[in-house]
């Protein structure tokens, strides 16, 4: 593709072809065309431009106009259906000289005409100045024949007060008048400072750049005379986020996942009435690609490491697990079973109706590219140790054929909104974890039965501390529920202490990611089918801590 600015292509024909060939072409059709689609990718947008063109048999130039300024001319395609050949595009910028012309006199008559203003309030500040001059006069005059009557004996005081009066109320309406246009000469001064600002950054611009893409054609034969013409390009300037809603119903027997994409846009031109689609697709650089950056293993900290397996005991503390419990209530979204492996491919979504997205509006469009009618699978899960009450959990399975990107998630029960989670990566077939929030008419209670220390007579005269507690799980809601109730024990880093736990009733959950990475950390888990009945649950186990005579345990808390 060739990019020339203020080029003549009758020129270049002539040059190309020889001046015979100028007859042939016929004068240059003008068109903005009409925008029919756009696909927004991650910072870029594809754009699509349709128009329909009367042409005849020979050579002929087409320019689509108003193109925006964000456009990345090495984009520009086009095509004509089949019934032209399109021999060059062209992107071409000229200057807009009649435009800028037009709107300098704009500019300068504005200026004039409020510098008109300006006099005109000046002129009546002066007469109002020669009225109060008057005045001043009357007043001054009064005065000397009131003095003159005084001599004579002839002082009419209801004369004096009347005209006093009435010079009073002169000046007062002249003061007043005088503070409007005062005023008025304020406002004034300020557009014509705004005005003349106006106009000098207007120059300094300088004309305005016309942007437009030039297509030649060639017509053999004309069967039909409307030629199609498509052109497409990328513009930069957008901005996109995945989000979602989550909708269930307070009996828990229905929900709705609403995907939706979140769209701004600065490209320069307004979308409206487009068909509008979203693309995972980056663009790239066709020519190279893309660069590989070193790789840094770092050691497993207290702040946590991506490779870290299991979440370190703080230092100096017999106790562990809070904040691996603080987790399962406050993460966001988790996927616990994949229908697929790997990252998302490469998606498009269409919108399913037209859609209007203006530039610069300063903030986003949201459209809803699909609704999902989801069955979340529930149960409550409970961490007494942190909370009394219950956490309301629901695993989705995404059974469309849609790939559920990453993003945030405005979660709703009922009408109520619950707060925000995030989605992550949900391949079809895959389930994922959503939380709804808390649910106080399922209340779990911890409580530390006993505690008592004794000797053993093992590791050199040892102490063993038996701390047994009970959880009490109650249900409010009226129906049956599963819950999963969690505890952590402490975990030892010192030879010299030995921690255990017993007397599990009912058992720990035979959840396999429990069995295999949970309870190594110290945690503790039973699942649990909650009655309807109201009938309180309850568990219990015992935690066992052994340590040496002389060793020093910190004081284990209910």
């Amino acid at each position: 593709m060739w990019i020339c600015r203020s080029a003549s292509l009758v020129a270049f024909i002539a040059a190309l072809f020889g001046a015979g060939a100028l007859a042939a072409v016929a004068p240059p059709i003008e068109t903005p065309g009409r925008i029919e689609s756009v696909t927004v990718h991650s910072e870029w947008v594809s754009v699509t431009r349709v128009a329909s063109v009367e042409l005849t048999a020979g050579l002929h130039e087409v320019r689509f106009t108003n193109l925006p300024v964000t456009i990345e001319p090495a984009s520009i395609r086009a095509d004509a259906g089949g019934r032209a050949v399109v021999t060059r595009v062209a992107y071409e910028e000229r200057e807009d000289v009649s435009a800028y012309e037009t709107g300098l006199s704009e500019k300068v008559r504005a200026l004039e005409d409020a510098r008109r203003q300006m006099a005109i309030l000046d002129e009546r500040l002066l007469v109002l100045a020669k009225e109060e001059g008057l005045l001043d006069a009357i007043a001054e005059r009064t005065a000397q024949r009131s003095a003159e009557q005084v001599g004579s004996g002839r002082l009419d005081l209801d004369e004096i007060t009347r005209v006093s009066k009435y010079l009073a109320e002169q000046h007062a309406a002249l003061l007043e008048r005088r503070r409007t246009v005062t005023a008025e000469k304020q406002a004034l001064q300020q557009s014509i400072d705004r005005l003349t600002a106006e106009r000098v950054e207007y120059e300094s611009a300088g004309p305005p750049l016309l942007r437009s893409a030039v297509l030649n054609l060639s017509i053999d034969e004309v069967s039909d005379p409307t030629i199609p013409l498509r052109l497409t390009y990328l513009a930069s300037g957008v901005k996109s986020r995945v989000s979602y809603n989550v909708r269930t119903d307070p009996s828990l027997a229905q929900a709705s996942l609403e995907f939706e994409v979140e769209v701004e846009q600065a490209t320069g031109e307004d979308w409206r009435d487009v068909s509008f689609a979203f693309s995972t697709h980056p663009i790239v650089d066709p020519t190279a690609p893309p660069a590989l950056r070193p790789g840094v293993i770092e050691p497993a900290s207290s702040e946590g490491s991506s490779l870290a397996l299991r979440q370190p005991v703080e230092e100096g503390t017999l106790l562990s697990g809070r904040a691996s419990l603080a987790r399962l209530v406050g993460q966001g979204g988790r996927v616990v079973s994949r229908g697929s492996l790997g990252s998302p491919p490469f998606t498009l979504y269409r919108f399913g109706q037209s859609a209007t997205i203006p530039s610069g509006a300063g903030h986003g469009q949201r459209l809803r590219l699909n609704t999902f009618s989801v069955r979340p699978e529930f149960r409550y899960v409970a961490v007494p140790v942190i909370s009394n009450s219950a956490f309301l959990r629901g695993t989705i399975e995404n059974t469309s054929r849609v790939h559920w990107l990453p993003g945030p998630v405005s979660v709703f029960l009922g009408s109520e909104y619950v707060g925000e989670t995030t989605m992550p990566y949900v391949a079809p077939g895959s389930r994922v974890e959503i939380f709804f929030g808390t649910d106080h008419r399922v209340a779990a209670q911890r409580t530390q039965v006993s505690n008592r220390t004794r000797s053993t007579g093992l590791l050199g005269d040892g102490r063993e501390t038996l701390v047994e507690y009970r959880i009490r799980i109650t249900n409010a809601t009226g129906q049956a529920m599963p819950v999963e109730v969690w505890d952590r024990a402490p975990m030892s880093r010192d030879d010299r202490i030995t921690v255990s736990t017993t007397g599990f009733s009912p058992g720990l959950s035979r959840d396999e990611e429990f069995r295999l990475r949970q309870r190594s950390e110290g945690l503790l888990r039973w699942d649990i089918d909650l009655p309807a009945s109201g009938r309180e649950s309850i568990i219990s186990y015992t935690l066992v801590v052994a340590h040496k005579a002389g060793v020093e345990v910190p004081v284990i808390p209910d």
